[in-house]
C-alpha cells in the first residue's frame, strides 16, 4: 500500500548491509523513487570500487509491470558508454531490495551549483556543462541495438538534478532508462514530480506520451540552459496547473534581459531549444550543442568548471572523502552514515520531510540532502505569498468582519425585546403618552419559573407576546382592568408573569406585592 504513513515507516526500516555482490556503506540522497546508497565492490585480487546503487521504495516494488519497464528500460540504457553519460553497470533483487548500479560520480548536481551560486555565474562554465550534457544525450539518442536500428532512447526527465558535474569539471547525464518507468508508476509517492514539470516539453503534456522522441530532451535542455544563465525559474509557479499553463503558454523571455543578463548570443539557442513546435527546434541534441558552442564568446576549460565546483563547496567534498574513507574502514554498521550534503545552507533543517517530497531529509545522525549526486527529484522550495496577494486577503478579511458587524447590528435591532414587547405601565393600563414622558422603573429580571405538570393552573391565562425568551419585567399595580389581548400570540412555553392583587387588610398603605401566576402550559392536555 502505498501512502504517507507507508513512506514514513520505510525511513525507519533497517537499510540494506549487502546488495549482492555489493557492500553498502553510506547513503548519499533519499528522493521519490528511493535511497541512494554508496556501495563499493571488491574483486578477487582485493581492488574496490564505488559504485551509487539506488534502491526502490517497497510500495514500487508491488508495481510489477514498473518493476518490468525499469529493467527493461535499464538493460538498453546499459548499452550506452560515453564519458558524458553516468552508466547503469547492474541491477537486480536481493532480500526484497530492487536496486539499480550506477557508477558514482564524486562531485555534486548542477541545482545544487547553481544554488550555491545565485549572484553570478560564467556563461562560459555554464556553457560547457551544457556541451557535455548534449554531447551525452546525442550519445543515448543516437544508440543503436545489435542489429543496427536506433533504440530512439529518449531520456524524458533533462533536470538540473539529472546533471552531474563531477570533481574533475566533467558533466555526466545520469538516470537514463528510469525516467520513463517512474513516469508509469501508478502508485509513486505525492510531490515525486514537483519542479519536474518545470521541464517537461509541452508535446508530452498535450501528445500521445509514447510518440514522445529525442525533440523532448532537446526542449527539456534549452529549459535548464535558459534557467542557468539567468538564475530565474523559467516556467516555475506557485502551482503544478500553473506551471504547466507556463509550458504551454507562456512567452519566453529573451535570456540577456532577464536575471544576471547574459550575452545576447544566447538568445537564439535558448528561443530555438524552446519551440513548442518539435518541428521548430533543434534536430539533435548534436546540433544544439554546436549553435551553443558557435555562440559562446569562449568555452570554458575543463579544469575551470572543476575550480568552480571545488571554490563553492569549499572543504565539503574534502569532508565527505573523510566520511567516506570512515565508512569504508567500519564495515557492518547498522545504520549506512550519511554522507555529508552539498547544498545551501539555507535548505538545510532537522525534520523529515512531507512523504514524497524531495527537501532535505534528517533525523538522528542524518544530513541528506537531494542536491547531493545521483539525487533523483527536484528540491520542494516553499514558496512565500507575494504583497499583492497578503494586501488582498488583508483587504478581504476586514470586508468580511465590516459585514458580520453590520448583520449583527442589524439583527441586534430588530429583536430587541425592548421594542417588540409593551411596557410595564403600558400593561398596567397606563396610557401611552405618560409612558413616554415619565416611564415607570424596571426590576430586576425575574427569573424564568419552571414547573411542573401538576402545579400549572388549567384556567386560561393571559398569554405574554414574545419573539424569542427575554427577561421577564416586574410591574407596579395600577388600578383598571388589563387591557385586551385577544389578538396577542399565545407564548410557546411557560413564562412567570406578575400579576395584581387586592392588598391584606392587614398592610394597609403599603404598596401590594405582585403575585407570581404561571402561563399555560401548552404541552399539557385538558382532563
Amino acid at each position: 500500500m502505498a501512502g504517507s504513513g507507508q513512506d514514513t515507516d520505510e525511513a525507519f526500516l533497517p537499510a540494506p548491509r549487502q546488495l549482492g555482490q555489493y557492500e553498502v556503506i553510506a547513503e548519499i540522497a533519499r528522493g521519490g523513487m528511493g535511497v541512494v546508497y554508496l556501495a563499493r565492490r571488491v574483486s578477487e585480487a582485493g581492488f574496490a570500487r564505488l559504485f551509487a546503487v539506488k534502491v526502490l521504495h517497497a510500495h514500487l516494488a508491488l508495481e510489477h509491470a514498473f518493476i518490468e519497464m525499469l529493467h527493461d528500460e535499464a538493460r538498453i540504457a546499459a548499452r550506452v558508454h560515453h564519458p558524458h553519460v553516468v552508466p547503469i553497470v547492474d541491477l537486480g533483487e536481493a532480500d526484497g531490495f530492487h536496486y539499480v548500479v550506477m557508477e558514482y560520480v564524486d562531485g555534486c548536481a548542477l541545482s545544487a551549483l547553481m544554488a550555491r551560486n545565485k549572484a553570478s555565474r560564467s556563461p562560459e562554465l555554464v556553457g560547457a556543462i551544457m556541451l557535455d550534457a548534449l554531447e551525452g544525450l546525442h550519445s543515448a539518442h543516437t544508440l543503436l541495438d545489435d542489429a543496427g536500428v536506433p533504440l530512439a532512447l529518449v531520456h524524458r526527465d533533462v533536470t538540473p538534478q539529472n546533471i552531474l558535474v563531477g570533481a574533475d569539471g566533467a558533466a555526466r547525464i545520469t538516470d537514463f532508462g528510469i525516467a520513463k518507468a517512474e513516469a508509469r508508476v501508478t502508485t509513486t509517492q505525492p510531490g515525486t514530480w514537483k519542479g519536474k514539470f518545470s521541464y517537461i516539453a509541452p508535446e508530452a503534456l498535450t501528445g500521445d506520451a509514447e510518440k514522445v522522441d529525442l525533440r523532448a530532451d532537446i526542449f527539456s535542455a534549452g529549459a535548464v540552459l535558459w534557467s542557468a544563465l539567468t538564475g530565474r525559474s523559467l516556467f516555475r509557479a506557485e502551482t503544478d496547473g500553473a506551471t504547466l499553463h507556463n509550458v504551454l503558454n507562456k512567452e519566453v523571455p529573451k535570456a540577456s534581459q532577464t536575471g544576471l543578463c547574459p550575452p545576447e548570443s544566447l538568445d537564439a539557442v535558448c528561443s530555438k531549444a524552446l519551440e513548442r513546435n518539435p518541428d521548430r527546434r533543434f534536430q539533435s541534441a548534436l546540433e544544439m550543442a554546436e549553435a551553443l558552442r558557435a555562440a559562446l564568446p569562449r568555452v570554458g576549460r575543463r579544469a575551470e568548471v572543476a575550480e568552480w565546483v571545488s571554490a563553492s563547496f569549499e572543504g565539503e567534498l574534502a569532508r565527505r572523502r573523510a566520511a567516506i574513507r570512515a565508512a569504508a574502514s567500519k564495515p557492518g554498521a547498522t545504520l549506512p552514515p550519511p554522507l555529508p550534503s552539498l547544498g545551501p545552507e539555507s535548505m538545510r533543517t532537522d525534520s523529515w520531510p512531507v512523504p514524497g517530497s524531495s527537501e532535505h531529509v534528517s533525523g538522528p545522525g542524518l544530513a541528506v540532502t537531494t542536491l547531493s549526486p545521483h539525487a533523483d527529484t527536484t528540491p520542494i522550495v516553499a514558496s512565500r505569498p507575494s504583497r499583492r496577494r497578503l494586501l488582498a486577503i488583508a483587504t478581504g478579511i476586514l470586508a468580511l468582519t465590516a459585514v458580520a458587524v453590520v448583520i449583527g447590528f442589524s439583527v441586534a435591532g430588530t429583536e430587541d425585546p425592548a421594542s417588540d414587547l409593551p411596557s410595564a405601565a403600558t400593561r398596567a393600563g397606563a396610557p401611552p403618552a405618560q409612558e413616554a414622558s415619565d416611564p415607570a422603573p424596571t426590576a430586576e429580571p425575574a427569573p424564568r419559573a419552571i414547573a411542573t405538570p401538576s402545579a400549572l393552573p388549567l384556567e386560561s391565562v393571559r398569554p405574554t407576546p414574545r419573539r424569542s425568551a427575554p427577561a421577564v419585567r416586574a410591574a407596579l399595580p395600577s388600578p383598571g382592568p388589563p387591557p385586551s389581548t385577544a389578538s396577542e400570540p399565545k407564548a410557546p412555553f411557560p413564562v412567570a408573569t406578575p400579576k395584581p392583587s387586592a392588598p391584606p387588610a392587614s398592610t394597609k398603605g403599603t404598596p401590594p406585592a405582585p403575585e407570581m401566576v404561571y402561563e399555560k402550559n401548552p404541552y399539557l392536555k385538558r382532563n
